[in-house]
């Protein structure tokens, strides 16, 4: 399935999984018996993740985790971000997604809350 992935974006984990150190040992434990759960699980796989301004962090991690799940072909599996403050997408993440092939494309023009389509490939649905 991570042949779906634009090639930039297949080429960008590749260079992450090549190049940079893997977690510690013991956070490899948990996080392998997170990917077993969310591969196992029977039903879809909805994850959400948390910050407070809803605008980086959260952001990044949905659109990596989305990446991730293509990448290693887990069915089922849909991202989602959220926060304690209703913000916007924060410019530099939207150059930091860029910069590692994500395509984005601005979806709904808005004075403070722009809505934009992020893809990771031609047959992937947006997020």
């Amino acid at each position: 399935m991570k042949n779906q992935l634009y090639p930039a974006l297949a080429g960008s984990i590749g260079f992450v999984l090549d190049n940079f150190a893997a977690p510690a040992a013991n956070r490899q434990k948990q996080l392998i018996a997170l990917a077993d759960y969310l591969r196992n699980y029977p039903q879809n796989r909805d994850v959400i993740f948390v910050c407070t301004h809803n605008s980086i962090r959260s952001h990044l991690s949905q659109y990596w985790a989305a990446a991730a799940a293509v990448y290693y072909n887990v069915e089922g599996f849909r991202s989602f971000s959220g926060g304690t403050e209703a913000t916007a997408l924060h410019p530099n993440t939207i150059d930091a997604l860029r910069e590692c092939s994500f395509e984005i494309r601005l979806a709904q023009e808005h004075k403070t809350n722009p809505k934009y389509e992020i893809n990771l490939g031609g047959s992937i649905p947006s997020l």
